[in-house]
């Protein structure tokens, strides 16, 4: 995956972002996921952070490397939710009532998604487990948040 991009989810602004924001490397050598600006900015509160977003969404979008879906792939993502459940119901894997977690994972397989349509592209990650089980019904590369941080 060296010559590949990575794309943090959600969860690795939280989780590494003394690592994120402390060194230009990594987002001079990376592209961002609008559903995942989208998560970091509703979940924000302050006036400053706002305004960072919207600086990186600018800034981005311009480099063009701002991942933004289209309508085929919300429409998509949803189809591959609708898969994976069915697969999940045959193979008796016990999820949580099948709306709710169709809900939750509808932002997780839109980045999935996305990420597989383009070639030079991985997500970082510390959601494995929702991943892995994207990874039956989408073809994408990912790396845990671990592993990306410690090599």
């Amino acid at each position: 995956m060296k010559s590949k991009k990575p794309v943090f989810d959600t969860n690795v602004f939280i989780s590494y972002k003394q690592q994120l924001y402390a060194d230009d490397k990594f987002f001079n050598a990376m592209a961002l996921s609008l559903v995942v600006l989208c998560e970091l900015t509703y979940s924000s509160r302050s006036r400053k952070t706002l305004q960072l977003y919207e600086k990186w969404r600018e800034d981005f979008y311009q480099n063009d490397l701002l991942i933004v879906p289209s309508v085929s792939d919300f429409w998509n993502s949803a189809k591959k939710i609708r898969t994976l459940k069915i697969q999940e119901e045959k193979d008796s894997i016990k999820t949580q009532r099948p709306d709710d977690d169709a809900i939750r994972l509808q932002n997780d397989a839109l980045i999935a998604y996305t990420i597989s349509q383009k070639s030079n592209y991985f997500l970082v990650t510390d959601n494995v487990k929702d991943f892995s089980r994207l990874q039956r019904v989408i073809n994408f590369d990912f790396i845990s948040a671990t592993e990306f941080f410690n090599n």
